[in-house]
């Protein structure tokens, strides 16, 4: 009997669990989300290496800097390779930081 609330009570943590996982998205989306509706003039998800230099205040700046975050070469600039350069991004197209993450003790 003891295996069998066990049984259930651990299912029931993991479900619970499995919940909080999916439910928040990644605080920067909101950020991508603003920069994609600026500079992502097709609308696929991706912002080109054309639109991200010429939306930009400094064009050769960010030339240079979309070669930097473009990480496989593809000449899109896809969500994780702008979380990898955000700060930067950020700054070139006035955005606000992202938040300072602090870590927990």
């Amino acid at each position: 009997m003891n295996a069998l609330k066990m049984l259930i009570w651990a299912l029931a943590v993991l479900f619970l669990l499995g919940g909080c996982a999916t439910s928040q998205p990644h605080p920067a989306q909101k950020d991508w989300q603003e920069l994609c509706d600026r500079l992502d003039k097709d609308r696929k998800g991706a912002i080109t290496k054309k639109d991200f230099v010429s939306g930009a205040r400094d064009q050769k700046e960010a030339a240079k800097l979309f070669e930097m975050c473009d990480t496989n070469q593809d000449e899109k600039l896809s969500f994780d390779e702008y979380l990898a350069r955000q700060r930067l991004i950020n700054n070139l197209f006035e955005l606000p930081p992202p938040p300072q993450v602090i870590p927990q003790r």
